[in-house]
């Protein structure tokens, strides 16, 4: 079985990973499954096994990751490839890679792909891929961070015009009031706004964007469809079971 580890930054990046995983991989919970250590989630297949660990933020994952690969050789799971899930912020394709290089001690050959080879002192090698929260050129108006939420709220903005003017409006009497606007505090407001009255135990705002929200996820889908993160993120993904 194809054993793999993702690294994120925080519960979000979880929340939005469960839904891809179900929606588009075909991914069910498992009935008699173990219950995972603190701060793992495991994602399985008939033939593949991901787990996803949520790091302390995002300056926590370099660590995670250096120790990961230290420990590879005589831990438990032997994984084939390492994911780095996290927010580029200001950094666009090379420069987020240079971050990871850098801070994860990754000073290998990336591919095309966003895939570098590391050796392993048994012999073996694992493949570390980077999945930033990144969808591309048509987020490139979006200016500022790019990021996970960043990635929520153009999906947002795809699923109902007249609630996007009103969340406008209600950023723009924030931002008059001398208020800094981030883009989590857009997405906080745009979450408080549509989900409401959703059960918080679902997963949260972020579960319902990217899988749980019937409207929101015809939109994600028309995004993610040709996505360089999908088509790394379907590597950690197993075949459905029947």
């Amino acid at each position: 079985m194809k054993q793999s580890l993702i690294v994120v930054e925080g519960p979000d990046d979880v929340a939005a990973l469960r839904e891809v995983f179900q929606r588009r991989f075909g991914w069910r919970k498992a009935k008699d499954q173990t219950p995972p250590a603190k701060g793992e989630h495991p994602f399985q297949w008939p033939d593949a096994e991901t787990t996803v660990l949520v790091a302390q933020g995002k300056p926590d994952i370099p660590k995670r990751i250096v120790a990961t690969i230290r420990d590879i050789e005589t831990a438990e799971r032997h994984y084939s490839q390492l994911g780095i899930c996290f927010d580029p912020d200001t950094h666009t394709g090379p420069a987020a890679l240079d971050w990871l290089v850098k801070e994860c001690q990754l000073a290998g050959n990336w591919n095309a792909d966003g895939i570098c080879p590391v050796s392993i002192s048994d012999g073996s090698v694992v493949d570390v891929i980077a999945l930033p929260w990144d969808l591309g050129p048509i987020f490139n108006e979006l200016a500022d961070f790019r990021n996970l939420e960043r990635v929520a709220l153009a999906v947002l903005a795809k699923t109902d015009v007249a609630e996007g003017e009103l969340i406008t409006e209600l950023l723009k009497k924030v931002q008059s009031a001398g208020r800094k606007v981030s883009w989590k505090t857009a997405f906080r407001l745009w979450a408080a706004v549509r989900y409401a009255d959703k059960d918080p135990d679902t997963g949260g705002a972020m579960a319902q964007v990217f899988g749980q929200d019937e409207a929101a996820r015809t939109s994600l889908d028309s995004v993610l469809c040709n996505s360089v993160f999908l088509s790394r993120l379907k590597r950690f993904a197993g075949t459905p079971a029947a």
